[in-house]
């Protein structure tokens, strides 16, 4: 179901005929991604941790993967071009909303649906700093000619001041997938 202006905000899922409510507040969103990166934390362990995160009362898998398909069934994740990262970037998706729309994210945890967030993570105007970096993270380099060396390599230093860190585990999917 894609969310529309007419419809309330999803606060719950229904699984085999069982209605469970949940709690998809952006804050316990984004935790649930830090835990999922979390190569030390068995799988068992992450699907508990989202569960206890995500969805209240006594869940099972498939209401979790309801959950799942629920809050991220907007996103395109054909582009494996990572142009940001929620951890990482956390000091300056909370200084965008600040600037953009006055919201303080932190006390908004608990409170803030995270459709609501997205969209409006989505939506930071250029004039941010979030924006900016994302922007300079997505921007090709230039095929080299007699005109732009000073360009590129401009590109590069702004591209290196503003790189992501790469975790191991994406180290060595980059890795396998080169081989």
């Amino acid at each position: 179901m894609k969310q529309t202006l007419y419809r309330p905000l999803p606060w719950h899922v229904d699984v085999n005929g069982r209605r469970f409510r949940i709690t998809p507040y952006f804050d316990r969103v984004l935790r649930v991604f830090d835990i999922w990166a979390d190569a030390n934390i068995l799988d068992e362990d992450k699907l508990a941790a989202a569960s206890r995160l995500l969805v209240r009362g006594r869940p099972n898998v498939d209401a979790l993967n309801a959950v799942f398909a629920l809050l991220f069934e907007q996103h395109d994740t054909t582009d494996d071009k990572k142009t940001f990262d929620f951890l990482q970037d956390s000091g300056r998706i909370y200084a965008a909303f600040v600037q953009s729309y006055g919201i303080d994210l932190f006390k908004m945890q608990g409170k803030l649906h995270w459709w609501q967030f997205i969209q409006l993570f989505n939506a930071l105007p250029d004039n941010t700093r979030m924006a900016q970096v994302i922007s300079i993270r997505a921007r090709e380099i230039p095929a080299p000619t007699k005109y732009n060396a000073a360009e590129i390599d401009n590109l590069r230093k702004l591209k290196k001041a503003v790189a992501l860190e790469m975790s191991q585990e994406e180290r060595e999917r980059r890795l396998q997938a080169s081989l």
